[in-house]
């Protein structure tokens, strides 16, 4: 049976774990993200560089049923709703062990959460400029909120103390809010800010991003396969 050992470099920092180097030798491959963290005692040969890439098994990538996208949204307070989908679905997904796990844990939303039938704009990223929040408020504004008068914009970034590494975040986030602050009274409502705990599962956002820029007949009948 042939094995290959998969690097994760944690920290970026290359070289595996000395308890593990002794199994190291018989694996048929060693997978590294980059070529600089491998050890120079591997076997150059059997060295298999694969930079990042998304993971179709990851439990925040795999199908989720429109009834269970609606269920989660609800339950995590990002749409009006009960917390229970369609046809008596749960607010659950399947953990790589292959347990059910359920969301829980509401948004911290100023104001009322969207309808479960609005059209949802979503964002998903942390409060950097190279994001563009402020031009994302804009062009929802501009562009979005007048054409679907029923669309609302979901921007769901991390709470900045959450976020060590980013001594920018609060900042920009500041200005987005006073980017927000200046929008027309209309056009604030159809606004969310949920904050996301970036060391929990991405479920709710992951959910959020299955609706979507999807008209509420679509989000209804159907749910995106793939990841977003």
């Amino acid at each position: 049976m042939s094995a290959a050992w998969l690097s994760p470099a944690p920290n970026g920092k290359p070289g595996p774990p000395s308890a593990q180097a002794e199994f190291l030798p018989g694996a048929a491959a060693y997978v590294f993200t980059r070529r600089s963290y491998a050890p120079p005692e591997l076997d150059a040969g059997r060295i298999v560089e694969i930079p990042p890439s998304i993971d179709a098994f990851s439990p925040k990538n795999q199908y989720l049923s429109a009834p269970a996208v609606r269920a989660i949204l609800s339950a995590a307070g990002l749409v009006a709703g009960s917390g229970s989908g369609e046809d008596g679905a749960l607010p659950g997904f399947v953990r790589t062990d292959g347990t059910v796990g359920l969301v829980s844990r509401r948004a911290e939303l100023t104001g009322p959460p969207p309808p479960v039938s609005a059209p949802l704009v979503v964002q998903v990223s942390r409060w950097d400029r190279l994001k563009d929040p402020v031009g994302v408020l804009r062009g929802f504004a501009e562009h979005v909120a007048t054409a679907v008068p029923d669309a609302h914009l979901v921007y769901a970034g991390p709470a900045t103390a959450a976020v060590s590494d980013d001594p920018e975040g609060a900042q920009v986030l500041a200005e987005a809010r006073q980017a927000w602050a200046e929008l027309p009274a209309a056009v604030r409502s159809r606004v969310h800010w949920p904050p996301c705990r970036w060391t929990t599962p991405r479920r709710t956002a992951r959910s959020s991003t299955r609706c979507s820029g999807t008209p509420p007949s679509s989000c209804r009948s159907r749910s995106p396969r793939g990841s977003a």
